[in-house]
């Protein structure tokens, strides 16, 4: 007999159960004690995007994933949900300057993923402004703007920046990193670049 000839209540009662039959499938994905650590981790979600400005909250949020990943390393929603906010995160911490601090996230998203295109690029760069070498500092131009130079040589570390109000001008100078550790500089007078410092002073030309 076709279904659509069949009783409406018998009808009825074969939809019913087949909703239960996928609720149930659904249940049995995860076992009791499975639950417990993912409805912790989505609580944690939940407080992450109530409060996007905060990286402690991100960071709560993202080892919870990976606990969980840890224990139960077959989730895929858990595994979509880890690659997302690993992105994420990656290029909030590269966008506050914090460029090693971004490295590890990508080389992880890459471990499991090695054709993730978007990962491996932004590795790429994150890793060349972890350090910023002389030839990066010779391309500047005396007249620069901040962002100018923010596109060249990346962002800042969050408090590698001094300003200095002098009379009706502004000094800032920024620094950066060097592959041997220690620091080289870009000075702005009105945030145009004025002057630079790498191994000595460079006189920046227009």
């Amino acid at each position: 007999m076709h279904p659509h000839n069949l009783p409406l209540e018998m009808r009825l009662t074969i939809t019913i159960l087949a909703i239960l039959s996928i609720l149930l499938a659904s249940c049995l994905e995860r076992t009791p004690a499975q639950m417990v650590l993912w409805r912790e981790t989505l609580e944690l979600r939940e407080q992450s995007t109530a409060n996007p400005a905060s990286l402690e909250a991100k960071q709560r949020y993202v080892d919870a994933l990976a606990t969980y990943l840890h224990a139960y390393p077959d989730d895929a929603e858990a595994l979509a949900l880890y690659e997302t906010e690993e992105l994420a995160y990656a290029r909030e911490l590269v966008r506050r300057g914090r460029h090693n601090a971004a490295i590890p996230y990508y080389v992880s998203i890459l471990s499991r993923n090695p054709g993730h295109a978007e990962a491996r690029a932004e590795l790429e760069t994150a890793r060349a402004q972890a350090s910023v070498p002389r030839e990066k500092f010779d391309e500047l131009r005396r007249g620069m703007t901040q962002e100018e130079v923010r596109e060249l040589l990346g962002a800042t570390r969050p408090g590698w920046t001094h300003t200095l109000e002098k009379g009706s001008s502004t000094y800032e100078t920024w620094y950066y990193r060097k592959p041997d550790g220690s620091k080289a500089s870009v000075g702005f007078v009105d945030g145009k670049a004025f002057v630079a410092e790498y191994d000595g002073v460079i006189r920046l030309e227009p």
